[in-house]
């Protein structure tokens, strides 16, 4: 008898917990449009639309994450202090292919009273910083991170963007938000993650996420279907077109010399 009371007791404080004004405050909506991006011989570039509602205290960090992987990149430098050439080999472990945050305000407005110990923070490149690890060892890892922000901010693929999160009008527990990501033509084929993360002074209170796939159709399909699964034909067939290319480009051109005499 005594169990079964505490078993209810239990149960009627989760069932308060759960539907209590308190709770529901901390809940947060996520819907992105469209969930899936197809990329064909015409494709240029899209946009997704992120809106949901969350806490009306609260501000929104929308953030896309990809694949993690480990990232081979040549260090150049001058030999002799002429020639420039590939000296080393870099490797970059474990970091994301794309790395996008979205903000209605500078992130670092966001960190709360406690800057040096805020939630914020994880989300964002300096933590993404402190659990990079860069081979070899004896890499100037700061200069070297800083230049592989650059590069992937060059590519489109990592960014750090305020001011592009709107909210609606605020009721007493709830606010809206919206922000469109523009995606580069570039955009590698993946399953990325859209997180929301809903912060107040600094801390995440809840957070929501969605998949979101990114895939090739069509002609681009094909031809990437046929370069990995028949490498040296595909590499065949590449060739052939390149001098078939070149021939009617030569044809072209002596015609059109030949016709200005």
């Amino acid at each position: 008898m005594k169990l079964w009371r505490r078993a209810l007791s239990i149960f009627a404080l989760g069932m308060w917990a759960f539907l209590s004004p308190v709770a529901a405050e901390e809940t947060l909506q996520l819907t992105i449009a469209p969930e899936s991006v197809a990329i064909d011989a015409f494709y240029h570039g899209s946009r997704i639309l992120v809106t949901g509602k969350l806490p009306a205290d609260c501000e929104a960090i929308v953030r896309i994450m990809g694949q993690r992987s480990n990232l081979h990149l040549k260090k150049k430098g001058r030999v002799g202090g002429i020639l420039w050439m590939n000296l080393d080999t870099i490797t970059i472990e474990n970091v994301p292919s794309v790395f996008m945050i979205y903000t209605a305000k500078d992130l670092t407005e966001l960190l709360g009273p406690h800057p040096e110990s805020s939630g914020v923070r994880k989300l964002g490149l300096a933590s993404l910083q402190e659990h990079t690890r860069i081979v070899p060892i004896s890499a100037d890892h700061d200069a070297l991170f800083k230049e592989f922000i650059k590069l992937k901010d060059k590519e489109g693929f990592y960014r750090t963007s305020q001011g592009l999160v709107h909210y609606g009008s605020a009721g007493d527990t709830q606010k809206s938000f919206e922000v469109s990501i523009p995606l580069p033509a570039r955009f590698p084929p993946a399953t990325y993650q859209v997180e929301v993360y809903a912060v107040r002074q600094g801390e995440v209170v809840a957070q929501a996420a969605q998949p979101l796939e990114v895939t090739m159709v069509g002609f681009p399909a094909l031809l990437s279907s046929f370069a990995f699964r028949r490498g040296a034909l595909f590499g065949l067939f590449a060739v052939v077109v390149a001098v078939v290319a070149g021939l009617i480009i030569g044809v072209v051109f002596s015609g059109s010399k030949g016709g200005s005499h």
